[in-house]
């Protein structure tokens, strides 16, 4: 298991594209015991990806 402070995860988010307000955001959420998924798709795959994470 990793455990990693609110800045890294805020700056992973926004590495990621996300804008800083967002980001801030989606680690409070990750607070309030709400789950966040990042993937790294691989070209073609982002279909399969949605639908498997969909379910």
């Amino acid at each position: 298991m990793r455990v990693t402070g609110h800045r890294r995860i805020t700056r992973l988010l926004t590495d990621a594209g996300l804008d800083e307000a967002t980001a801030k955001r989606d680690v409070d959420a990750l607070h309030r015991g709400l789950v966040l998924v990042l993937v790294e798709v691989a070209d073609g795959d982002a279909d399969r990806v949605t639908a498997l994470l969909e379910g």
